[in-house]
């Protein structure tokens, strides 16, 4: 499933590099691994973290992508 355009896995493979707590690192990880391809039970597994987990990491991502582009839902998200 692909739903980032290659520069945002370009920048998201850069943020990997940072010095960045381990949560929000491994949440990186299963967004760069649900662009690859893998499905959400695989990741889960992989990573040893319930199927929910890959589902928020992945959907906090696209709601940021959306806000970003639309600035109608970024200020009903703030209210």
């Amino acid at each position: 499933m692909v739903k980032c355009t290659k520069g945002q896995v370009r920048r998201l493979k850069t943020a990997l590099r940072w010095k960045i707590p381990a949560e929000q690192r491994q949440r990186i990880q299963m967004v760069l691994l649900r662009e690859s391809g893998m499905t959400q039970p695989l990741i889960a597994a992989a990573m040893g973290v319930s199927l929910s987990t890959v589902n928020r990491a992945h959907m906090a991502t696209a709601e940021s992508r959306r806000s970003s582009r639309d600035p109608v839902a970024d200020a009903s998200a703030r209210t």
